[in-house]
Order: C-alpha cells, then sequence, then structure tokens
C-alpha cells in the first residue's frame, strides 16, 4: 500500500503542522493549508527574529552558506523539479543568484546612504535601514530562482520574511532544511504553503506586517489603512539579478542631523 506523505509549515526555524489540520496533494505527498493562525505565528515569530542585529558580514557569510548546502544537494532539488524541463540548470542559477545576493550584504549601504549638503553647521547623514517584517506571495514562474531571489532580495538587507505559496510546494517547503542548516536564525525565514489567495486578506490588515511583495490589487485597500509598502513582484526580475534598485526597495531611510563646529 502506498501512503502519501504529509510535509509541514516552516515557522520559527522549525517544522509543525498546519493549525488547520487540512492539507492538500501535489504530485505524490500532500501538503499543508496555512491557516490564519498559522500566518500570524509566523509573523510573530519574524517580528521577533535578531536578524536585524546580526552585522552585514556576517549576513552575507549566511546567505553564501546556503549555496553551500545547495551545492551538496543539487541532485535531490533537480528530483523536486519534475515540471522544469532543464532542473540542473535551474538549480546552477539558483547558486549563482545566492552567491551573487550574498556579496550585496556589506556593500548596500555604500550606494543607498550618504552624508548630505546642507546649509549650516550641522552633519546631515542619511542611512538605509531594514523595513521589518516582509509578506511574500511567492512568483510562480518557476519553482527556485524566483522565489529565492524574492526572499533573499528582502533578507540581506535585515528584514525578516514570511513566503506564502501554493505551487511548487515540494521544493520551497525542502528549503526550510537547507535554511537550518545555514545556520539563519529561527523566524527569520517562514515558509507556509496553501491557498496564499485567501491569507492574503489577513496579510493585508496585519499590523506588523511592514511590506508585501505580489498582493492581489484586491486587497490594496486593507493594506494602505495600516501603511504598508506594496512592492510589485516585477521588481525583482525573477529571470535577472537583483539589483541595487531591488534592494533599495526593501530599506527605509534614517537621516540623522549633528551641529558641528567649522
Amino acid at each position: 500500500m502506498m501512503i502519501n506523505k504529509t510535509e509541514k509549515l516552516f515557522i520559527n526555524g522549525a517544522y509543525c503542522r498546519s493549525e488547520s489540520g487540512c492539507v492538500y496533494s501535489s504530485g505524490a505527498k500532500n501538503f499543508p493549508l496555512a491557516s490564519a493562525k498559522d500566518l500570524r505565528n509566523a509573523v510573530d515569530g519574524a517580528r521577533l527574529a535578531k536578524w536585524p542585529e546580526v552585522s552585514p558580514y556576517n549576513r552575507g557569510q549566511i546567505i553564501y552558506r546556503i549555496a553551500e548546502m545547495l551545492s551538496g544537494r543539487q541532485q535531490e532539488f533537480a528530483n523536486y523539479l519534475t515540471d522544469c524541463k532543464d532542473a540542473d540548470r535551474q538549480i546552477a542559477l539558483c547558486l549563482d543568484r545566492i552567491i551573487y545576493l550574498a556579496g550585496w550584504a556589506d556593500k548596500y549601504q555604500q550606494l543607498l546612504s550618504n552624508i548630505n549638503p546642507v546649509n549650516g553647521p550641522y552633519l546631515s547623514v542619511s542611512q538605509a535601514e531594514a523595513i521589518g517584517v516582509v509578506a511574500i506571495i511567492a512568483d510562480d514562474r518557476d519553482p527556485l530562482l524566483s522565489f529565492l531571489t524574492q526572499v533573499l532580495t528582502a533578507i540581506v538587507v535585515g528584514n525578516t520574511a514570511v513566503v506564502c505559496f501554493d505551487k511548487h510546494p515540494a521544493a520551497r517547503l525542502a528549503f526550510g532544511e537547507i535554511f537550518q542548516s545555514a545556520d539563519v536564525p529561527p523566524g527569520v525565514i517562514n515558509l507556509l504553503s496553501g491557498n496564499n489567495f485567501k491569507l492574503q486578506a489577513v496579510i493585508a490588515s496585519h499590523r506588523e506586517i511592514k511590506a508585501i511583495v505580489g498582493l492581489d490589487q484586491q486587497f490594496l485597500g486593507s493594506a494602505t489603512d495600516s501603511l504598508k509598502r506594496i512592492i510589485s513582484s516585477g521588481k525583482h526580475h525573477p529571470g535577472e539579478s537583483a539589483s541595487i534598485n531591488d534592494l533599495a526597495a526593501f530599506t527605509e531611510t534614517k537621516t540623522i542631523w549633528h551641529p558641528r563646529s567649522y
């Protein structure tokens, strides 16, 4: 008798069953349908994660470690990509993308921060800072490349992420093991499978979520009520490397004024 395996959600650094108790089938496995309670648990974990306190250099090391762990499991993840014509090339592109984004971790500040010219005895400095918790409605154009681009572009600048998806759940949930092994702190990346359209209403109104990627237009009203930043999924260019403008979309600028003498 064939028994289909039921996968788990990845929340706050650990795999757990969905509070809903419901599943859906994809391929030869069952996957959990994340509920609003699961989403709130994920946001709580993301909000309390210490990722912004990790130094940019160390964040780059951890993200690079993700590439190292994926490199050792290439064949396993290629097997997940059954609907991809060239799975090996997809994995190779993912490795290249991870290493590329890891390199931005300690460099984006030099491009996004500056000393402002002011008229008066003041020093004015603008610095890019992380927004906070980012909800990502994962792009479905490919199983892994767009998914990793969206997630890593958000976290490389110090944000934490709650990622919702209904397609390609096997490969994406399996990445929780990669994140664990790469020493990504608990709560930094949370993975929720299921009907992300139903979750978007909760995401749009949740006041601890500071930015949303790929939100459906019908939920924009709820999102603007709590002053969230809405980022188009198209800004990530899933088939291309993220640019400094993509990283800037996940930061906010703090300007400091300090008196000085001539």
